[in-house]
């Protein structure tokens, strides 16, 4: 079945579903933060569960680490990192859900998608290239996410952290400097 699609096709394909995956790494990570928060850092004074939505969780976390005397020097971090996620996830939502015109045979697809409110469908042109550097993104943005919430939360063990960054960064070629990452 692969095999009968066109090249040009699977590899549009390919970039959408290596987005799906880097995706799904960086909101994996921030539930994660967000499961800690919640249980460890007076989140159900937030609001009674953890926010399951995207749209939810950074203003549930910007305030959650805004409200918490032991998170606040994470806050411009979080605002940061919360800023990219959702520049991210809009774009991302667009390659997800709607619909590509793959009749059209240059170097961008267009793709349609019916937005809520609006009596027209617009319309927005990827490439394959913006899409790989969106899964791109995605996968930085879970090693920073990573990074912030091992350090202000603690979701992994320190310690185990390190193994697990270390191993990341040499599957990519990195190497990182001796001692402890995370202290």
């Amino acid at each position: 079945m692969l095999n009968e699609i066109p090249e040009r096709k699977r590899n549009l394909y390919t970039a959408i579903g290596l987005l799906s995956v880097k995706w799904a790494l960086a909101e994996y990570t921030l539930d994660h933060i967000i499961n800690r928060v919640h249980v460890d850092f007076d989140g159900t004074k937030i609001q009674p569960s953890p926010p399951i939505s995207f749209n939810r969780k950074p203003p549930y976390l910007k305030e959650a680490f805004a409200r918490h005397a032991d998170l606040k020097d994470y806050l411009p971090a979080l605002e940061e990192l919360m800023t990219e996620a959702c520049q991210i996830a809009e774009q991302r939502a667009w390659c997800i859900h709607g619909m590509i015109d793959s009749r059209v045979d240059t170097g961008f697809y267009p793709i349609r998608k019916i937005v809520h409110g609006s009596t027209k469908i617009p319309t927005r042109k990827f490439t394959v290239r913006k899409i790989e550097r969106l899964a791109a993104r995605a996968l930085t943005l879970s090693v920073n996410l990573m990074f912030l919430g091992i350090e202000s939360v603690g979701i992994v063990d320190k310690d185990r952290a390190d193994e697990i960054m270390r191993e990341l960064f040499r599957k990519k070629g990195a190497t990182l400097p001796s001692g402890k990452l995370f202290s």
